[in-house]
């Protein structure tokens, strides 16, 4: 999968949406309706929480090459993710959009001497995203009323120079209108695949500081 790098700053987007419409205190769980102040939010997130919390529970399941960790802040260290908020479904403002907002942690480390940026990016896709998508065509309606479906997933990279070795983060974020999205869980070719990528809303990896 090839990604195009893109210079708009999207990050904080996801963690922005929840923040400003989430009015208590988390618990280990999808978000409630009932914690959500915005009334647009509030009312996607009531008419899909049986779905959502399906789909919350598939992807706790899923089996990925490395540990997936789901939450609103990413770029976590494995250390701080057990305690964090586990909640990195929902649906956000984005420009003017409503999306239906997935993204956690992915607890690879991938050596940025061995891959590069974009490899980094194709093998979180592949090995996160992509079957996360499957499970969202088989747990959401594929006539949910929302403008797209985003993804927000932060990984680590290992560097090495002569005098030290420093683990980074980077973050890949891929946008879908919700047609590619679902069309992409049914693809049935790398081809078919590539071209909905290509036509995401944004694909973006930016180095987390």
């Amino acid at each position: 999968m090839q990604f195009r790098r893109n210079t708009i700053r999207m990050l904080g987007w996801l963690l922005a949406g929840l923040c400003v419409c989430v009015g208590t205190r988390f618990a280990q769980a999808q978000v409630s309706p009932a914690e959500i102040t915005d009334p647009q939010l509030k009312a996607a997130e009531k008419n899909y929480y049986p779905q959502l919390l399906s789909l919350y529970r598939a992807i706790g399941a899923l089996k990925t090459p490395f540990p997936l960790r789901l939450s609103p802040f990413v770029g976590l260290d494995p250390s701080q993710q057990p305690k964090a908020d586990s909640r990195g479904l929902a649906f956000v403002h984005f420009q003017d959009q409503l999306l239906l907002k997935i993204s956690g942690n992915y607890n690879a480390a991938y050596s940025a001497q061995r891959l590069t940026q974009n490899q980094r990016a194709s093998q979180t896709f592949s090995g996160v995203i992509a079957p996360v998508l499957s499970l969202v065509a088989k747990y959401i309606p594929e006539d949910v009323a929302c403008d797209g479906i985003g993804f927000e997933i932060a990984y680590h990279v290992r560097a090495a120079s002569q005098n030290f070795d420093y683990e980074g983060k980077e973050i890949l974020v891929v946008v879908f209108n919700p047609a590619d999205a679902f069309a992409f869980a049914g693809a049935g070719s790398d081809s078919a695949r590539q071209e909905i990528l290509n036509r995401s809303q944004r694909s973006s990896v930016r180095q987390s500081k």
